[in-house]
């Protein structure tokens, strides 16, 4: 009998420790993990990304457009220097166009004049 007291009690006792157990065990589980608490947290974290996100879109067309501009302006300059080598080169070509016009007029003038000039027999004759 007092067996059966004692292994009642002890029984009891075991209970009342397992169901003490299960309910601190779901109170810590539930302050732990509150459902709502959780997806504001997740919203939170996703705004926080998106607007960093959206900062780093920013920054990189930012960067991009810089660096066109950059690169446009470049590619103006070498197109104005290109250009102004060729206005040079063309004044040239054009003077010596000039130079030889005259040259071959010359020329032929000079040939003109000899043509009308007696030659040979005729000035020894004349």
């Amino acid at each position: 009998m007092e067996t059966t007291i004692i292994v009642s009690v002890l029984t009891t006792l075991g209970v009342v420790a397992l169901v003490t157990a299960i309910v601190v065990a779901f109170v810590k589980l539930t302050n732990k993990v509150d459902v709502n608490n959780f997806d504001r947290e997740v919203e939170k974290i996703y705004n926080e990304v998106n607007k960093k996100f959206e900062v780093l879109n920013r920054d990189l067309e930012y960067h991009v457009t810089a660096i066109y501009s950059s690169t446009n302006e470049e590619h103006e300059d070498i197109r104005r220097f290109i250009d102004s080598r060729c206005d040079k080169l063309d004044t040239k070509i054009k003077d010596l166009d000039g130079k030889f016009v005259r040259a071959i007029n010359k020329s032929k003038e000079v040939i003109n004049n000899n043509n009308n000039m007696p030659v040979g027999k005729q000035l020894l004759t004349d």
